[in-house]
């Protein structure tokens, strides 16, 4: 299966299901935590990281804010920067085309 190698599980909520963690701690190479618990390192160490639902929301909205920061800065907004997605797509398909 390659879970040696290591898969971390993070969840959303406050913490792990025991349910969760009794069925994966004979798992060898897989760990559990929940995502208030997760750092940068985290991503990069292990091979396979597997969120569910609540943490994928939990970190979109920690990165949106990151994001929304820059736009404010840049007095930009996120409908300003429709436009240039969608030329730079427009222009790839011409430049294709071609």
């Amino acid at each position: 299966m390659g879970w040696a190698t290591g898969t971390l599980f993070v969840t959303g909520e406050s913490q792990v299901h025991p349910a969760l963690r009794l069925a994966g701690r004979n798992l060898p190479g897989v760990e559990f935590k929940p995502v208030s618990d997760l750092h940068v390192y985290d991503l990069i160490k292990w091979r396979r990281v597997i969120l569910d639902v609540p943490a994928v929301q939990v970190l979109e909205q920690a990165l949106s804010k990151g994001w929304n920061r820059v736009l404010e800065e840049t007095g930009a907004s996120q409908v300003d920067t429709l436009p240039i997605l969608g030329s730079a797509s427009a222009d790839a398909a011409h430049v294709s085309a071609h």
